[in-house]
């Protein structure tokens, strides 16, 4: 398409026909590169109600695109639990910066592998990522807003070293693989833990408790208290696909109470089969 034939379907975004406009919007995506291209350069535009228009269909057209990222990681047998997570921040906001991500989870990751290299016995290794991540680091539990949705966006949590259990598990098995240790997620009602083998011992780390190891008796005393009734099954490690559609179901859980139907309307899109409220 000529520049001219793109200068005229921005002008027809001042167009306040919804059907135009969707007809337009539509024609941007099928441009692909050359159709981003020229709405960011109209989101900068002198003209305000063209700058305002470009930028909520580029916003529009972005999200659209990670989400479709999203369900093609989320359908992968081999899913990487980091770059879903990194996908379902940006999806919540496009800006978000994923090498900025990775940098910080890199040097979290370093800060254990020195740890680790001090330890002796399992038990001790099971400890060195609560001894970074919670005493060193400040990452902990945010029980006085347990429900706000930032919770769940991993970007959030490393900036705010604040989180809800199974986005603290996230971060916790994406820095303690990095330097070396066997990491799972477990996926018990109510709450989340991680699994931590080593020398054929197998350790439940508890992040949003500071990191401090559990055993199966208090794993079961900690459902008790959730007035919840115990079965073996619940320590069983799950995959990091079934992680990240559990963090989407506990923002389905959110966003629903909020009655925020977009949001909703975006999970439920590539999510159709989530239950809510699992933290």
């Amino acid at each position: 398409m000529s520049s001219t034939q793109i200068t005229a379907l921005l002008d027809l975004l001042h167009d306040d026909s919804d059907t135009v406009r969707a007809a337009v919007a539509a024609r941007f995506r099928e441009l692909g590169h050359a159709g981003l291209t020229a709405l960011e350069e109209a989101r900068d535009s002198a003209d305000a109600h063209l700058r305002a228009r470009a930028r909520i269909l580029l916003h529009e057209i972005r999200i659209e695109e990670l989400c479709e990222r999203l369900s093609g990681v989320l359908s992968d047998g081999d899913c990487d639990l980091e770059t879903a997570s990194v996908l379902l921040a940006r999806i919540e906001n496009p800006e978000v910066d994923g090498s900025t991500i990775i940098g910080e989870l890199d040097r979290l990751g370093d800060l254990v592998a020195d740890e680790l290299a001090s330890c002796q016995g399992p038990r001790q290794r099971a400890e060195v990522l609560g001894r970074v991540l919670a005493e060193r680091e400040g990452f902990n539990g945010n029980a006085d807003d347990y429900y706000e949705p930032k919770n769940s966006f991993i970007n959030h949590v490393l900036q705010q070293r604040l989180g809800i259990p199974i986005s603290l598990s996230a971060i916790y098995m994406m820095v303690g693989r990095r330097a070396g240790l066997s990491l799972r997620g477990v996926g018990m009602p109510c709450h989340f833990l991680v699994q931590f083998e080593t020398d054929g011992e197998t350790f439940f780390i508890d992040p949003f408790g500071g990191g401090r190891i559990l055993t199966r008796e208090s794993c079961k005393a900690m459902l008790a208290g959730f007035r919840h009734s115990w079965r073996e099954e619940y320590l069983q490690p799950v995959e990091d696909r079934q992680m990240v559609r559990r963090m989407m179901a506990n923002l389905i859980h959110i966003y629903h109470k909020r009655e925020d139907s977009q949001r909703l309307d975006r999970l439920y899109g590539f999510v159709n089969d989530i239950q809510g409220g699992q933290s």
